[in-house]
């Protein structure tokens, strides 16, 4: 199935909650017993659904927002369902000793894991995608598919585990929970996520506090504060080793102390975290919608972001995307939620029902969910355990602060009204899910097969999946867009008649999904390239035209994004029309201003245009960039300058070209100076221009530097009729 790790868990939780729920409107309507208390809790989380379903109809695309997509699974339908969790298991389980059940089952399932990441650890399973190995130097995931999304699991099943700790008397089970609060710890650091072990520290740091203010005994708040001075010393203490052995071989100690606020992931991160607050700024009160971040991610991008991860379709800080997503409403109702939930967990206190460590326990699962969710982004595996804690809360907090309700015996007859709710239940889970699952299913099957039969029979299978519609359609369009790209022939006229099929099936889809969303950057993006290379193939001067309209469509939808203006400048150049080409790149230069690759690509382009004075302008503009932003003189990438002199072979300006590889020399890193690959650039550029002695004495340098070089240097030197 598409994105298994995400499709297979959403799939099987929405199914589950379908059909419990058309079970529990069945009861609810035999009895009263099953029907939802009122408490403050449930009107945040309901709130906070409102909320975001009219964010959903106001947003900028309410499809999207409504239904996601394979990669993410969340939209609004899956915080529908999560209501719908919170409701059912508020109902069912009533008191404490009903959902110790919930818990129990919870933690066995999270011990599962964990035994499954320590054998991962040890390189005894291997689940797909991991490379950890004996040494356990990799990061691991276990059956989660990402280690952020196991360690935040872990997370709020540490917390859990110190909650049913403090429920117990018994100190063989409290033995027990410490056991495995110590294992599920031992697998968590094992998962590397600096955001989730920030968010352990901070829920512990709450907990104890808690602890030292509400305990009645001494002792117990002596040894809390005992905890804090020895956890700061050893935080401290961390940081004074940081870059010894004992820090470097463990790599959770390593990322947590490698904190470097100049580092391109920090600014990165950084980077993005501001153009969520732009974003804010446009729609402040019901936000794009959820799911909608990549919208304004296109619009306000940054250049500086070059280089880094093309499409960033959430915040990477879930404080900002429910921001960006709902808007200060939304924003505010969600917060709601977990203020409402403190509330409760004090009111629980002062009525003796928790102690301050239950207390602390529960209130610390919040606090670190919440800080860890600053550096990540949620999955549905937290947000079910989280919704379940609040639908405990809910549950118990409504029976310790109401009076108890009798209730009338169920009436016989008015159970028969289950069995149809649950038919109901499941006609709505088979009309949600089967065709989605099907797609899911369909586009890993047809992607496999690309290599049986002919285009024609892939198109085909492929259509089988298209036409069936659904949420997944777009992501269908962009895998057989993405595959014609990626498979585009170069000079094969049989190959390439072959291929034509497959590529013009590709351009009538993303044309159709741009009719859907016109404002798509990536869509517009991929479309002009489909058009790029429809004209390379045919040159057919409507492609051409088609792909420069594409192109300038996507810039005025997002005016800085550097890959448009990079495709525009590929069109330019298979049109022949070079002036264009070099400076379609060099204006998206002028807003960065730390050392970027995208430097590189503009010199690159300019270099095979020909403009030679633009490329050696945009060297000298990087090296002044880089001495500003290190204090470091420019060192040019070896491989990369390589790439730039062989291409700049193609252009028709020779003399031009002596001074910029001249420049390129100065450039390169200390160890790259002596480079066969610019010296031969050098000697073919001094033959174009006549001078055959000096093609001589750089094609010498050539072999001095690479003594491999010389038959080819001297077939080189034959061949220019040198001596």
């Amino acid at each position: 199935m598409f994105f298994p790790y995400i499709t297979g868990k959403n799939f099987f939780f929405r199914i589950i909650v379908e059909l419990t729920f058309g079970v529990w409107v069945g009861l609810a309507i035999a009895s009263a017993r099953y029907r939802p208390k009122k408490g403050i809790i449930l009107w945040a989380f309901a709130g906070f659904v409102a909320a975001l379903s009219i964010s959903t109809i106001v947003g900028a695309n309410p499809y999207h927002s409504f239904w996601s997509n394979f990669e993410r699974m969340e939209g609004l339908i899956t915080l529908l369902h999560l209501l719908v969790l919170f409701l059912v298991a508020s109902s069912v389980f009533q008191n404490e000793r009903e959902w110790r059940l919930v818990f129990y089952t919870s933690m066995a399932a999270s011990i599962f894991i964990s035994i499954y990441g320590a054998l991962e650890r040890s390189g005894v399973v291997s689940p797909g995608g991991s490379v950890a190995g004996s040494a356990g130097a990799a990061r691991i995931f276990a059956t989660l598919g990402n280690p952020i999304y196991l360690a935040a699991y872990l997370l709020v099943h540490l917390f859990l585990l110190g909650f049913l700790l403090s429920r117990t008397n018994q100190i063989w089970i409290r033995a027990s929970y410490a056991a495995v609060i110590l294992f599920e710890f031992f697998v968590f650091t094992a998962a590397g996520t600096r955001g989730a072990f920030i968010g352990l520290i901070a829920g512990i740091g709450v907990l104890l506090l808690l602890v030292i203010l509400l305990s009645k005994n001494r002792n117990i708040r002596l040894l809390g504060v005992g905890v804090i001075m020895v956890g700061a010393l050893g935080l401290f203490g961390l940081f004074q080793l940081q870059g010894s052995d004992f820090v470097t071989s463990r790599p959770l100690l390593r990322r947590l102390t490698d904190v470097n606020i100049a580092s391109s992931t920090v600014q990165s991160r950084f980077l993005i975290w501001g153009i969520a607050v732009q974003a804010f700024k446009e729609r402040p009160f019901f936000g794009w919608g959820p799911d909608n971040f990549i919208i304004p991610y296109a619009k306000y991008y940054n250049p500086n972001l070059y280089g880094n991860e093309p499409w960033f379709d959430r915040a990477h800080n879930m404080l900002l995307e429910w921001l960006v997503a709902g808007g200060a409403v939304g924003f505010l109702l969600y917060l709601s939620i977990f203020v409402a939930a403190g509330m409760v967990l004090w009111r629980m206190f002062r009525a003796n029902t928790f102690t301050s460590l239950g207390v602390g326990a529960l209130l610390g699962l919040f606090i670190a969910y919440l800080v860890q969710n600053i550096f990540v982004f949620d999955n549905i595996v937290t947000y079910i355990l989280t919704t379940l804690v609040l639908a405990f809360l809910h549950s118990v907090g409504s029976a310790a602060t109401t009076a108890p309700l009798s209730y009338k015996p169920i009436d016989s007859r008015r159970l028969t009204v289950v069995p149809i709710a649950l038919v109901c239940s499941i006609l709505i889970a088979v009309a949600l899910n089967a065709r989605p699952m099907s797609v899911a299913a369909g586009i890993i099957e047809s992607l496999n097969s690309t290599g049986q039969g002919t285009v024609t029979d892939f198109l085909t299978r492929y259509d089988a999946v298209l036409k069936q519609g659904t949420f997944g359609q777009t992501e269908a369009r962009e895998r057989l867009v993405d595959l014609a790209i990626q498979s585009a022939p170069t000079q094969d006229q049989q190959t390439f008649e072959q291929y034509y099929p497959l590529l013009v099936r590709s351009i009538d889809e993303a044309k159709q999904e741009i009719e859907r969303t016109p404002d798509s950057l990536r869509h517009l993006i991929t479309l002009g390239k489909l058009y790029q290379l429809q004209f390379a193939m045919t040159r057919d001067e409507g492609a051409r035209d088609k792909s420069l309209a594409t192109y300038q469509h996507a810039i005025e939808v997002a005016p800085h994004y550097p890959s448009t203006y990079i495709g525009l400048a590929e069109t330019y150049l298979a049109a022949g029309d070079y002036a264009k080409a070099a400076g379609s790149i060099d204006g998206i230069l002028k807003e960065i201003d730390r050392p970027n690759p995208l430097f590189f690509t503009a010199i690159m382009v300019s270099a095979i245009a020909g403009d030679y004075d633009m490329a050696m302008r945009q060297i000298d503009d990087f090296a002044a960039i880089t001495k500003k932003t290190d204090g470091t003189k420019l060192a040019l990438d070896r491989e990369t300058m390589e790439d730039v002199t062989r291409r700049s072979l193609t252009s028709r300006n020779p003399e031009g070209r002596e001074h910029f590889l001249l420049k390129v020399l100065e450039y390169l890193r200390e160890d790259s100076k002596e480079n066969p690959i610019v010296y031969m650039g050098l000697a073919e550029t001094e033959v174009q221009l006549g001078k055959k002695a000096e093609a001589k004495i750089y094609a010498e340098r050539a072999v001095a530097a690479a003594p491999e070089y010389k038959p080819q240097v001297d077939q080189f030197l034959k061949e220019a009729g040198i001596q």
